[in-house]
């Protein structure tokens, strides 16, 4: 009997569908559309649920960007791709959660990927001794959350860079359920207390699907890759539109 797997695309769609479900409550749009809530549960209640579900879409992200390192011919124009789609979706971000065109004091969660990345790519591409490796890693993914945090406004903030910066332990193994569970709880325990923001916790749910990935990519193509990096800013922009009309 054949264990129960999935692959990256499997991941990909759980996380964007959980990350649809939490922007619709975050945005605002919840509470324009439906502010009885659902199934008689009530607004609050139902806010707090969408928001629930919604906290499985970050770490997925950062595992997959883990994955994507590990996995790309040139981190080069991994990053410029991230950066971007960070600019592509700023208006929009600020549309579907400021409610505005424009404010810088808080940025997407593609620059807060982008600045996670950097360190990571530290440690893939390192020829140094672990101990000194780790010791550099540590202090880039420290300098990366600084900027995140005060400089950039970046989504999630430290608390994300934080995140990634654990996140990327996994690249010196191979995939491993119980390594994947274990890296990934102290990711967002981690997240959580940086950001001093209880409701993070449930993203520790998001363990389940990612412990049961088996390293393979799943159908993919060019057209289907880019058009999960567009979900993002296209879907804000939706948002956005709706939330300001």
């Amino acid at each position: 009997m054949h264990r129960f797997s999935i692959s990256a695309l499997t991941l990909k769609l759980i996380a964007v569908i959980t990350m649809l479900i939490d922007h619709f409550a975050a945005s605002g749009l919840l509470r324009k559309y439906f502010p009885l809530g659902f199934f008689g549960l009530g607004y609050r209640n139902t806010y707090y649920i969408f928001r629930y579900i919604g906290r499985f879409a970050f770490p997925i992200y950062c595992f997959l960007l883990i994955e994507g390192i590990r996995h790309t011919r040139d981190w080069r124009k991994y990053a410029l791709r991230l950066f971007f789609f960070a600019l592509l979706s700023e208006i929009p971000f600020d549309m579907a959660f400021r409610h505005t065109f424009f404010d810088y004091g808080h940025q997407n969660v593609y620059f807060t990927l982008l600045l996670g990345l950097l360190p990571v790519v530290y440690l893939r591409h390192s020829n140094q001794e672990k101990p000194l490796r780790y010791l550099y890693y540590t202090a880039m993914v420290g300098i990366s959350a600084c900027l995140a945090h005060w400089v950039f406004h970046c989504d999630y903030r430290a608390g994300g860079i934080v995140q990634i910066g654990i996140f990327g332990l996994l690249l010196d193994t191979t995939t491993d359920r119980l390594r994947n569970f274990l890296c990934g709880s102290a990711g967002i325990l981690a997240c959580c207390l940086v950001l001093h923001n209880t409701i993070e916790i449930y993203a520790l749910l998001s363990l389940i699907p990612m412990s049961y990935y088996n390293g393979k990519k799943g159908p993919t193509g060019e057209a289907l890759k880019y058009t999960f990096y567009a979900i993002y800013p296209l879907h804000l922009l939706l948002f956005g539109w709706l939330i300001m009309h």
